[in-house]
Order: C-alpha cells, then sequence, then structure tokens
C-alpha cells in the first residue's frame, strides 16, 4: 500500500511539473531583427512557427517613417484602432526586453482590429497584458515590408513596401490635346494673316482666351515652324493691346504673333489655284502655366491656308 501511495505521489508531482497553458506556448525568437538597416532588440514570440511582435513595438520604430500608424484602443468597444499615415504617441511601454528565455502563454485575443475604420482580419495574442500579431500580416496591412535572410537568421523589417508590392505610381499627364485644352476653357484661334510676297517678315497673328474657371493662367511657345522654316514668336498680353488699340473691348488675354521668313509659304485662297493647300503647313508646341505654376505642354499642327480662310481677310 505505501509504495502503491509513494508511486502515485511521484506521479502528481512529475504532472505537476508540465506547464499548462491557458493559450497556446509562446517561445522568445532567436532571430536578429533590423528596421530599415539598424539592428533593434524586440521581445518578440514564436507561435506555431510564426513570428509575432508586440503591437507597440511595431508602431514605434515605425513612426517617422513611410509606414507610420497611430494605435487606439477603445475598451468600451473592445477594439484597437489603427490609422496609417498617422504618427505614433508613444506610451513609455514600448521596446521592453526582459532578455528570459522562459515560454510564455499566449492567449487568442478578442479584440476587433480597425485600420482606417474598416475591420481587419489579423489574428493576434495577448502575452501578460499586450498584443502581439503576426509581423507579416501587419506589413502586409500596414505597407511595410518584412525580409528574411537566412544566412544571417535575420528579420529585415523595412518602412517602404518591395517592389512586387508597391503599387505603381500613375505620372501625372503633362502633354495635352488640343481638344483636352479646349474642355480646360482654352480658346486658340488664328484671328489674323499678314502676307505678301513682297514683305521681308509676314505673320500671322492668334488670339488666345482663358475661361474664367480655366486653371490655366498664361501660355508661350517651345518651338514654332511655318513649312519646315523655324519661326519667331512675340507674345502681347490683351490687356497691352487694349492700351495700344485705346479700346475697352479686347477681352482676348494673349495674342501670339509668329513672324516667319518670306518666300518659305505659298499663301492663297484660290481653290483652282494648283498651290491652294500646299506649302502653309504650321506646327506650334505651346507651353501653358497653371495658376498654381504647374507647366504643360501642347502640340498643334494644321494647314494655315485652312484654318486661316474662315471669313479672315488676307492682306
Amino acid at each position: 500500500m505505501k509504495k502503491k501511495l509513494a508511486f502515485f505521489l511521484t506521479a502528481i508531482m512529475a504532472l505537476s511539473a508540465v506547464p499548462v497553458y491557458a493559450g497556446v506556448p509562446a517561445s522568445p525568437t532567436a532571430s536578429k531583427v533590423t528596421v530599415n538597416g539598424a539592428s533593434k532588440a524586440f521581445e518578440a514570440y514564436n507561435i506555431n512557427d510564426n513570428n509575432y511582435f508586440k503591437l507597440r513595438d511595431i508602431a514605434y520604430v515605425l513612426n517617422g517613417t513611410d509606414a507610420s500608424f497611430s494605435v487606439g484602443w477603445d475598451g468600451a468597444a473592445n477594439s484597437i484602432a489603427l490609422v496609417k499615415g498617422e504618427a505614433y504617441a508613444p506610451t513609455g511601454s514600448e521596446m521592453k526586453v526582459s532578455g528570459t528565455k522562459d515560454i510564455k502563454d499566449a492567449v487568442e485575443s478578442t479584440s476587433a482590429i480597425l485600420i482606417d475604420g474598416q475591420k481587419a482580419a489579423l489574428k493576434a495574442y495577448t502575452i501578460k497584458g499586450n498584443n502581439y500579431f503576426k509581423l507579416r500580416d501587419l506589413g502586409t496591412a500596414l505597407g511595410f515590408n518584412v525580409g528574411w535572410d537566412n544566412a544571417s537568421q535575420t528579420i529585415a523589417i523595412t518602412s517602404a513596401p518591395s517592389a512586387a508590392e508597391k503599387p505603381a505610381v500613375k505620372e501625372e499627364k503633362t502633354e495635352l490635346t488640343m481638344a483636352e485644352l479646349k474642355e480646360m476653357g482654352v480658346d486658340i484661334e488664328i484671328c489674323s494673316i499678314f502676307y505678301s510676297s513682297h514683305w521681308n517678315d509676314p505673320f500671322f497673328i492668334e488670339a488666345v482666351e482663358f475661361a474664367d474657371d480655366s486653371p490655366f493662367k498664361a501660355i508661350t511657345t517651345k518651338s514654332v515652324n511655318v513649312c519646315g522654316a523655324k519661326a519667331r514668336t512675340d507674345i502681347y498680353t490683351g490687356a497691352y493691346a487694349a492700351k495700344i488699340w485705346e479700346s475697352d473691348e479686347v477681352t482676348t488675354d494673349f495674342f501670339l504673333k509668329y513672324s516667319f521668313p518670306n518666300g518659305v509659304m505659298v499663301l492663297n485662297n484660290e481653290p483652282a489655284l494648283p498651290d491652294y493647300g500646299k506649302k502653309n503647313d504650321i506646327s506650334i508646341e505651346y507651353q501653358l502655366q497653371t495658376k498654381d505654376g504647374k507647366l504643360y505642354t501642347c502640340k498643334r499642327n494644321y494647314n494655315l491656308l485652312v484654318e486661316g480662310n474662315g471669313g479672315i481677310d488676307l492682306w
């Protein structure tokens, strides 16, 4: 009887030496960790072969980077609110490393996780009152990259997503078509053609008007060619023209005067003549400035005779 009792007591003692977990065992992570290339010491844990990091530690080390996020707690709603792009407010509890090798009890968290106000499916565990999240899940949800160097056994956290994960940045369009300019409240029309075979400096003029709601405020030219020959541009404001003409009826914002060498153009308005429509090709590249300082270009190619023959007198 005494032998049986001794055996029973020994068995009880042996069983009592085996730890009992309310959740799952969490082993301290042995891997080294870098954040944007700098070594950092974390109290992180391995749970079911995945690395779990304290949420506030990650928010702390990424604060001030492109991957910054704030952490808020709503006790009444039992929810954790994360907002991307907001600065993190430290509590003083971050980056505390005990150095213990003891296995901890990790209990699955019941708190709801909200990212930018939207519920997120992120699994978390509570270890000694702190919330720990799977590192790669956080990276995917919050926009930072997690890498692994097997040779050095190092986890690399970088604030910018990897090239594969980073969304392509759409380049802003800076070259517009004439139709797009029209939609944006810019009207450019030929208003005068001054041409004679004996003039040394023939020219034509375009009038430019900006609608009140147009984003543009100024225009110039980058290049002008008349039948392949380079032309010179002179720009006059509508206010200047009104002063010269002593007129209060000028509504045009700018006048663009294009002078070109004599002889390069054969301008006539008689369809029966053999040169009608020939040697009258114009190529212009405009540059326009918006009210907030942005620059746009627009290329225009047309035949001066066809474009300029709508009721305009040829001099």
